[in-house]
This record gives structure tokens, C-alpha cells and sequence, in this order.
């Protein structure tokens, strides 16, 4: 593997573990939500749900195969 794909493959994974981290605290929010028997989903939990689906929009930005080799920019 070249060194940038080594560092494009930390970095994804990286991404990745907020991803997994923003799951988490969303689905607190509901669990807590549910339990108080609130009608509507926490304002928090969209903004960490609309968070989670643009960092998984970037994922796919970060393939090693979508830069030329050679292409450091």
C-alpha cells in the first residue's frame, strides 16, 4: 500500500469511529426520549443523525483508488 493510501485509510477509519461515537449518543437520546414518553425525537438527536450522514457522505471521498497516482493535492 503507498503511504498516502496508508494515511487515507487511517483518516476513513478515523471518521469511521466518530461515526460509530455519534450512533452511540443519538440512540441515548432516543432511549432517553422514549423513556420521558416526549412525542417528537431531541432536536440533538437530528443534528447528530444529519452529522453522522455527511461524515458517511465523506467516506467514499476518501478511497485511495479515486487519486491518480503521483497526485499529492
Amino acid at each position: 500500500m503507498s503511504e498516502i493510501a496508508d494515511e487515507l485509510e487511517e483518516i476513513r477509519q478515523r471518521i469511521q469511529d466518530v461515526i460509530d461515537r455519534l450512533d452511540d449518543i443519538a440512540f441515548r437520546e432516543l432511549r432517553g426520549a422514549v423513556s420521558r414518553k416526549e412525542m417528537k425525537r431531541p432536536e440533538i438527536e437530528r443534528r447528530l443523525t444529519r452529522a453522522r450522514n455527511a461524515l458517511l457522505r465523506v467516506l467514499p471521498m476518501l478511497r485511495d483508488d479515486t487519486f491518480p497516482e503521483g497526485d499529492s493535492e
